[in-house]
């Protein structure tokens, strides 16, 4: 499903040009005397796309924060490795929720930002920051998931 995701905002991507750097560039509004022709240079915001992936970030998160907090509880002689410069060495189930909601929120405002550049490379990268952050609580939850077994 992510590659899906990955594959749909990439394919939209690829259809736009980047768009005028400077107000002078943009069409004046039209009336009867302007020709209606289109010139292709708004940006595009793939709502149905961003909110969906925002959501599944927020979800594997929570899942990530649950499971990680899970193991450790039931490992007490484990020690939290991969982010323990984030969270702590043993932190509470809210220091966890906490750090992870601000982690996605900053990632998903930074990267609605970044959706609404004129320039396609930072657009590219707005898909990125939220497609990979994704990406991450999904392995790791897999990875949590092969572990407690």
């Amino acid at each position: 499903m992510l590659m899906l995701i990955f594959s749909l905002a990439a394919q939209a991507q690829n259809n736009l040009p980047d768009a005028p750097a400077k107000a002078d560039d943009v069409p004046a509004p039209l009336t009867a005397t302007t020709p209606t022709e289109s010139t292709g240079k708004t940006v595009v915001f793939h709502k149905k796309i961003f909110w969906p992936l925002v959501a599944a970030c927020g979800t594997a998160g929570a899942f990530d924060v649950q499971m990680s907090y899970d193991y450790d509880q039931s490992h007490p002689t484990a020690r939290e490795t991969t982010s323990a410069w984030l969270v702590g060495r043993r932190p509470s189930l809210g220091r966890y929720y906490g750090t992870i909601a601000a982690l996605d929120a900053g990632t998903a405002v930074a990267s609605y930002k970044l959706l609404h550049s004129r320039r396609k490379a930072l657009r590219v990268v707005g898909w990125s920051m939220l497609g990979g952050l994704t990406y991450v609580y999904i392995y790791d939850d897999i990875a949590q998931a092969t572990r407690s077994r």
